[in-house]
């Protein structure tokens, strides 16, 4: 036991200690500083704005800041430029180091689609909260005399009327017909025989009424040449309805139904 204690207070002892009490520290010393070198410790850059920033600007803006970047979302906003920087992450102004992937949402080129809502009957109101909780806008708006006063009678794109479920771009305008009640004025019944649909719906809604059913015949095969055969109100000369109501059209491909003698010049 005694030699044992010698052994240790002997200056042979303490040599050794001291050796590898230094190579320790020298390899721990060694290892921080690979760290440090490796992931580039203490070094920042600051993060630039990528904002606005278009996918073919991208690389050579990001050359001089030893960063990196990676799309990861895109948005659609109609009043940003299509395929352009809308958000990144981290926010432009923080410190990061060096080689840091920045997360990029960029506005879509091409807008999503979304289904046409039903506003047929819903007031103008709630027409219009409806069709912006769908990501579309409210275009123009045409009033006809109608029972139904400020209730959505039509939807429309463009001048063609879209069926509710139908895939339309988001951010896309609607256009709405909207009743503006019944007037106190009679119409004349307008004579329809002989038309085709689009040249009897522009003769009636010019005449502050509106088209009611339209009922096609059996077997109809071309509903652009089809021509009115009977009508609802009958016409009659002199005979009037209350502006804004509605008249109800047949049509038909065989000529043989449209009496010669109720062809008239409108």
């Amino acid at each position: 036991m005694s030699s044992l204690i010698a052994f240790i207070k002997s200056k042979s002892f303490l040599k050794q200690v001291s050796i590898v009490t230094g190579a320790w520290i020298v390899f721990v010393s060694l290892v921080m500083f690979m760290l440090g070198f490796y992931t580039h410790n203490g070094e920042k850059v600051e993060v630039p704005n990528f904002k606005g920033k278009t996918k073919a600007e991208l690389d050579k803006f990001i050359e001089s800041t030893d960063l990196r970047y990676s799309i990861i979302d895109s948005v659609f906003d109609l009043k940003a430029q299509k395929g352009a920087v809308a958000d990144q992450v981290p926010k432009p102004g923080a410190f990061v180091k060096k080689d840091r992937i920045i997360y990029l949402t960029v506005n879509a080129i091409l807008p999503p689609k979304v289904k046409m809502p039903n506003l047929i009957d819903l007031t103008l109101r709630q027409a219009t909260a409806r069709i912006e909780t769908y990501g579309l806008r409210v275009g123009r708006l045409s009033y006809i005399p109608d029972l139904a006063e400020n209730a959505v009678l039509k939807q429309m794109l463009g001048g063609q009327e879209v069926k509710p479920g139908t895939l339309v771009n988001k951010g896309s305008s609607v256009n709405l017909v909207v009743g503006s009640g019944l007037g106190n004025e009679d119409i004349f019944i307008p004579n329809l025989i002989g038309l085709t649909k689009s040249e009897a719906t522009l003769l009636v809604e010019s005449s502050s009424l509106t088209i009611g059913a339209i009922l096609w015949d059996a077997g109809i095969k071309d509903t652009a040449t089809a021509k009115i055969y009977k009508q609802a109100p009958l016409y009659k000369p002199d005979s009037r309805i209350g502006s804004g109501q509605s008249m109800d059209i047949f049509l038909t491909n065989d000529l043989t139904k449209v009496k010669p003698d109720t062809l008239t010049t409108h």
